[in-house]
């Protein structure tokens, strides 16, 4: 599809779309899994943290964004929940 003519045209606006609501899926569930702040969600977020953490240049900046300080705590907690209300909010 991305060499036929399939891609051309109104083709592009499913391609996007679909994209995206992928992207919304993932991130839903990223989020969802630690709303219920158990051990299990701790600890894949600490996981999850440290490969974001990894990525070059801007890793450190995004973990600090996304848990809202240095460490994993109740305001980490509030920063998912609003990313993922956010996320319902775009549905």
């Amino acid at each position: 599809m991305f060499v036929g003519r399939e891609m051309l045209g109104g083709w592009i606006v499913g391609w996007i779309s679909g994209i995206f609501l992928t992207l919304t899926a993932i991130g839903l569930g990223w989020t969802a899994m630690n709303l219920e702040w158990s051990q299990l969600g701790y600890w894949r977020l600490n996981i999850e943290l440290s490969i974001i953490e990894s990525v070059p240049l801007i890793g450190q900046f995004l973990r600090q964004l996304l848990l809202g300080g240095d460490t994993v705590n109740t305001i980490s907690l509030e920063h998912l929940y609003a990313i993922h209300s956010s996320y319902i909010l775009l549905r």
